[in-house]
């Protein structure tokens, strides 16, 4: 069956406009895969028609206007002073306001600009997102996270991008052999053509690696030494480590998340209610902190947190108490 969706009702339905049987027909239409690249390209070109930030500069020229002309000095009922200090006040007077009006108009490029020439994609708590970049390259963001990317392709050389969360990179190879780079607070994560999955959450930043060949370079100030990774290896970074060491893990546990699991192998809880927390956007106290460094080995569905918190219920013996818009297990 072929739907009618045209980019007029795809533009409407970006500016919020669309009508129920609209966003009823647009969301069959998006089951079928192959409408998801136009429906993206179209989602580009509407943003690149659309400032997220338009500075009124009339308005904040006017404001300081209005202050400076509050700021004057009262009129004097004495006869007026000599020409040269009249001269002076003026052109003092003026420079001000040159300063002021620069200072504005040039505030709005500012704070216009990040939103003028970088998108960013982002997800909500309990939901995942995959989507294609510019460079044909596929990201998948867990709950949680957000990706800022160029707005208008990438241009010039190397890629890069900038993570909030957890996301997995299946980074295509470019002709011109241009990096690609995943910037975090503390780490950049540099590849040119792999499939890796990064988390940066709570401070810790972690790298693993499923395929290729990827270069961690720590953040100057941190004074620790570059690191190359093989498929099969990961890192770590916590807050005040002093070196990066390097783990073989089997990637496929940290990217069952892609395929809408949990999955923990001798984790202590701390560390299972903390990716709880992350996932579902709740807050989860244990009333015995003796319970934090007990092991927890299981996988989990996330469809449903409800399914989540019963399993740690009964394999601890926890009973699950809502409280003051706090989940507790005791």
């Amino acid at each position: 069956m072929e739907y009618p969706v045209t980019k007029n009702i795809l533009f409407d339905y970006f500016n919020g406009n669309a009508s129920p049987l609209q966003e009823k027909l647009i969301k069959e239409w998006l089951e079928i895969p192959a409408n998801g690249e136009w429906f993206y390209q179209c989602l580009a070109e509407w943003e690149a028609e659309k400032l997220q930030y338009v500075p009124n500069t009339n308005q904040a020229l006017s404001s300081f206007m209005n202050r400076l002309r509050h700021d004057q000095e009262p009129q004097s009922q004495v006869l007026p002073e000599t020409n040269s200090r009249q001269t002076s006040f003026r052109i003092g007077y003026w420079l001000k306001v040159a300063c002021l009006a620069v200072l504005v108009v040039g505030s709005g490029v500012f704070l216009g600009k990040d939103w003028l020439l970088y998108k960013t994609y982002a997800t909500s708590f309990g939901e995942t997102h995959s989507f294609l970049l510019a460079d044909h390259s596929q990201v998948t963001l867990n709950a949680n996270s957000a990706l800022k990317v160029p707005r208008f392709a990438f241009n010039g050389r190397p890629r890069e991008v900038w993570l909030s969360g957890e996301a997995f990179f299946s980074i295509t190879k470019q002709a011109d052999h241009a990096a690609f780079r995943v910037h975090t607070p503390k780490l950049t994560i540099e590849v040119l053509g792999t499939k890796f999955n990064v988390t940066q959450r709570r401070g810790h930043t972690s790298v693993v690696l499923s395929e290729g060949k990827v270069k961690v370079i720590p953040e100057s100030s941190l004074r620790l030494d570059t690191l190359l990774l093989k498929p099969g290896e990961r890192i770590e970074y916590k807050t005040g480590q002093t070196q990066l060491v390097k783990q073989v893990v089997k990637p496929e546990k940290y990217t069952a998340w892609r395929e809408n699991k949990l999955v923990f192998e001798q984790t202590p809880l701390i560390e299972v209610v903390q990716t709880i927390e992350d996932f579902y956007g709740i807050s989860i106290g244990l009333a015995d902190p003796a319970m934090a460094r007990k092991k927890f080995t299981s996988t989990l569905p996330t469809h449903d947190v409800t399914v989540v918190l019963n399993s740690l219920s009964s394999v601890f013996g926890l009973e699950v108490v809502r409280q003051n818009g706090q989940i507790i297990l005791r």
